[in-house]
């Protein structure tokens, strides 16, 4: 099964939903607001997040890439600082909210078409007659 863009939407903004009931110290308005706050996640997702892996490189090099996880927070807490009817008392109350965005989504990749785009040739070592090309052969 494949989800597209609106599926996807539509899971971020239950899991923005359900985020206060599981996690102390965020607070979510209402609905509309989850739907506003999956849309500005996913820019920031686009923009905002490679830069900050960039900035912080050398520091999730030397965690083993733990830093990640700050990386998150960082990114869920500037969604709250951006969407008004988001409210995040603390770091850790961010970080699990990160957490929690991040095993849903995890979860979603496992569940669904992860093939998408991916094609697996298989190239053999003999070639037609006449050619320097090794035969490939499409196995999708």
């Amino acid at each position: 099964m494949k989800l597209g863009f609106f599926g996807r939407l539509f899971l971020t903004t239950l899991t923005i939903l359900a985020i206060p009931y599981v996690i102390d110290g965020v607070q979510v308005d209402g609905p509309m607001v989850a739907i506003f706050a999956s849309l500005v996640l996913l820019i920031f997702n686009f923009t905002v997040k490679p830069l900050l892996i960039v900035l912080t490189l050398p520091l999730t090099v030397l965690t083993l890439g733990l830093f990640l996880f700050v990386v998150n927070a960082m990114v869920f807490a500037l969604v709250a600082a951006v969407v008004p009817g988001i409210h995040v008392a603390s770091f850790w109350s961010s970080l699990g909210a990160s957490l929690l965005m991040s095993a849903v989504t995890w979860i979603l990749n496992l569940s669904t078409d992860n093939q998408s785009g991916r094609r697996i040739i298989v190239v053999s070592g003999n070639r037609p007659p006449g050619s320097r090309e090794p035969r490939m052969k499409d196995v999708n």
